[in-house]
């Protein structure tokens, strides 16, 4: 029997319960002051000064092409990191830090947003509900700046 496990980094956007690996979280934080950004894709919520550099913020709900949520008074940060970049993805809630066997990773079977399906690596089912397993470099990509020709 293989004892693999993997650890997620849980937390709530609206009603979804999502997850990042733990290995690629940086740091969780309150979301700070927000600087907008022009001409910026609608799910890139701005930027903050970040250990002397400017993080982008991505809203997932927007990025998923799910309703916008409510609960912008006490947002929190995920901050994550791949490919040489950092982001730092908006949450409505942490809920934890989960490890679980990886025989117990499902592929993604429940989610109905295309634009989530996309950016789902997997599922993980528990009690409380499904959570779905987000695609960390997928992210950081969405957030890179792009050359406007």
């Amino acid at each position: 029997m293989s004892g693999d496990r993997s650890s997620f980094v849980v937390f709530r956007v609206g009603s979804l319960e999502l997850g990042v690996p733990a290995h690629e979280v940086v740091e969780l934080a309150r979301l700070g002051a927000l600087t907008p950004v022009p001409l910026a894709p609608s799910h890139i919520r701005g930027v903050l000064a970040h250990g002397g550099r400017a993080l982008p913020v991505v809203r997932l709900d927007t990025l998923c092409g799910l309703p916008a949520s409510r609960g912008d008074d006490d947002l929190r940060l995920v901050v994550v990191s791949a490919g040489g970049m950092t982001v730092g993805l908006e949450a409505h809630r942490l809920l934890g830090v989960v490890e679980v066997a990886d025989a117990d990773l499902r592929p993604v079977e429940v989610t109905a947003s295309p634009g989530l399906r996309q950016l789902a690596t997997g599922e993980l089912h528990r009690a409380t509900g499904v959570v779905v397993l987000l695609d960390v470099a997928t992210l950081v990509e969405a957030a890179r700046p792009r050359d406007r020709a």
